[in-house]
Protein backbone atom coordinates (compact mmCIF):
# COMPACT_ATOMS: atom_id res chain seq x y z
CA UNK A 1 0.00 0.00 0.00
CA UNK A 2 1.69 3.23 -0.61
CA UNK A 3 1.36 6.74 0.97
CA UNK A 4 -2.14 7.80 -1.04
CA UNK A 5 -3.79 4.44 -0.39
CA UNK A 6 -2.79 4.74 3.27
CA UNK A 7 -4.22 8.65 3.70
CA UNK A 8 -7.86 7.38 1.73
CA UNK A 9 -8.25 4.53 4.03
CA UNK A 10 -7.29 6.46 6.86
CA UNK A 11 -9.83 9.60 5.70
CA UNK A 12 -12.63 7.20 4.64
CA UNK A 13 -12.57 5.44 8.14
CA UNK A 14 -12.16 8.84 9.97
CA UNK A 15 -15.30 9.77 7.64
CA UNK A 16 -17.38 7.03 8.78
CA UNK A 17 -16.46 7.55 12.44
CA UNK A 18 -16.65 11.35 12.94
CA UNK A 19 -20.59 11.86 12.14
CA UNK A 20 -22.40 14.70 13.30
CA UNK A 21 -24.39 11.96 15.41
CA UNK A 22 -20.93 11.51 17.03
CA UNK A 23 -20.68 15.08 18.49
CA UNK A 24 -24.47 15.52 18.91
CA UNK A 25 -25.76 12.83 20.49
CA UNK A 26 -29.23 11.07 20.49
CA UNK A 27 -32.09 12.87 22.36
CA UNK A 28 -32.93 11.95 26.25
CA UNK A 29 -36.33 11.96 27.04
CA UNK A 30 -37.33 12.29 30.78
CA UNK A 31 -41.05 13.33 30.86
CA UNK A 32 -41.64 16.81 29.22
CA UNK A 33 -37.50 17.15 29.24
CA UNK A 34 -35.26 16.34 26.17
CA UNK A 35 -31.18 15.95 27.06
CA UNK A 36 -29.13 16.43 24.35
CA UNK A 37 -25.53 15.21 24.76
CA UNK A 38 -22.82 17.23 23.11
CA UNK A 39 -19.25 15.62 22.74
CA UNK A 40 -15.87 16.92 22.25
CA UNK A 41 -13.79 15.30 19.06
CA UNK A 42 -10.43 15.92 19.09
CA UNK A 43 -7.64 13.52 16.58
CA UNK A 44 -4.42 13.24 15.36
CA UNK A 45 -2.89 11.96 12.33
CA UNK A 46 0.42 10.96 10.90
CA UNK A 47 1.99 9.20 8.03
CA UNK A 48 5.13 8.84 6.99
CA UNK A 49 7.28 6.35 4.09
CA UNK A 50 10.75 5.66 3.43
CA UNK A 51 13.32 3.75 1.53
CA UNK A 52 17.03 2.71 1.34
CA UNK A 53 19.51 0.28 1.37
CA UNK A 54 21.12 -2.37 3.49
CA UNK A 55 25.00 -3.36 4.08
CA UNK A 56 24.32 -5.33 0.82
CA UNK A 57 23.63 -2.78 -0.97
CA UNK A 58 19.71 -4.50 -0.96
CA UNK A 59 17.00 -2.21 -1.75
CA UNK A 60 13.56 -1.81 0.36
CA UNK A 61 11.09 0.84 1.90
CA UNK A 62 8.21 1.13 3.53
CA UNK A 63 5.15 3.30 4.43
CA UNK A 64 2.87 3.44 7.65
CA UNK A 65 0.24 5.56 8.80
CA UNK A 66 -1.97 5.85 11.92
CA UNK A 67 -4.34 7.96 13.64
CA UNK A 68 -5.98 8.51 17.11
CA UNK A 69 -8.95 10.09 18.30
CA UNK A 70 -9.84 11.17 21.86
CA UNK A 71 -14.48 11.90 22.74
CA UNK A 72 -15.01 13.79 25.61
CA UNK A 73 -18.37 15.04 26.97
CA UNK A 74 -18.78 18.30 26.48
CA UNK A 75 -21.84 19.38 27.85
CA UNK A 76 -26.01 18.50 28.00
CA UNK A 77 -28.26 20.86 26.00
CA UNK A 78 -31.85 20.85 28.12
CA UNK A 79 -35.18 20.64 25.72
CA UNK A 80 -37.65 21.93 27.72
CA UNK A 81 -41.23 23.09 25.63
CA UNK A 82 -39.52 26.70 24.00
CA UNK A 83 -36.57 26.80 26.60
CA UNK A 84 -33.33 25.57 25.46
CA UNK A 85 -29.96 25.40 27.80
CA UNK A 86 -26.65 24.48 27.84
CA UNK A 87 -25.29 22.40 31.00
CA UNK A 88 -21.06 22.57 30.41
CA UNK A 89 -19.30 19.35 31.97
CA UNK A 90 -15.89 21.69 31.76
CA UNK A 91 -13.08 20.51 32.88
CA UNK A 92 -14.66 16.89 33.52
CA UNK A 93 -12.57 14.47 32.43
CA UNK A 94 -13.43 10.90 34.01
CA UNK A 95 -16.70 8.89 34.76
CA UNK A 96 -16.56 9.25 38.15
CA UNK A 97 -16.65 13.51 37.69
CA UNK A 98 -19.21 12.94 35.11
CA UNK A 99 -21.67 11.44 37.57
CA UNK A 100 -21.06 13.51 40.40
CA UNK A 101 -22.86 15.79 37.90
CA UNK A 102 -25.72 13.88 37.74
CA UNK A 103 -27.38 14.78 41.32
CA UNK A 104 -27.07 18.52 40.34
CA UNK A 105 -28.43 17.54 36.71
CA UNK A 106 -31.62 15.93 38.34
CA UNK A 107 -31.77 19.22 40.85
CA UNK A 108 -31.87 21.55 37.52
CA UNK A 109 -34.22 18.93 36.29
CA UNK A 110 -36.69 18.53 39.09
CA UNK A 111 -36.46 22.50 39.21
CA UNK A 112 -37.93 22.83 35.58
CA UNK A 113 -40.32 20.38 36.08
CA UNK A 114 -41.83 22.68 39.95
CA UNK A 115 -42.05 25.61 37.73
CA UNK A 116 -43.89 24.35 34.92
CA UNK A 117 -46.44 22.92 37.63
CA UNK A 118 -46.73 26.63 39.24
CA UNK A 119 -47.45 27.91 35.71
CA UNK A 120 -49.77 25.00 35.66
CA UNK A 121 -51.56 25.62 39.01
CA UNK A 122 -51.65 29.64 38.10
CA UNK A 123 -53.71 28.90 34.67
Amino acid sequence: MDLKQNLDSIFSHLENMFKAKTVIGDPIIVGNVTLVPVVNVTFGIGTGGGEGKDARDQGAGGVGAGTGARLTPAAIIVIKGDEVSMLPIAGRGSLENIMEMVPDVIGKLKKVVQKEDREKDVE
